[in-house]
């Protein structure tokens, strides 16, 4: 058995059950926006690489300090 979902679970939204339903989101809207713009996960490899420690856990204003220009 597979998990079903009603509707699609929106950015940064954390859904549970079966049929799966939204709990909460992770962040604030305003945030979510941030970290779409910043699309961390379509930056190269290298520089990825370079700024792990940061991506994991730093915060949005530390990602963006970091992005590549």
């Amino acid at each position: 058995m597979g998990r079903r979902r009603r509707d699609d679970v929106p950015d940064c939204g954390i859904a549970d059950g079966n049929p799966a339903r939204l709990i909460r989101s992770r962040y604030s809207e305003p945030d979510i926006t941030r970290l779409l713009t910043l699309a961390w996960w379509d930056w190269p490899a290298g520089h990825l690489t370079q700024h792990l420690r940061t991506i994991m856990s730093g915060s949005i204003d530390d990602l963006e300090a970091i992005a590549p220009a």
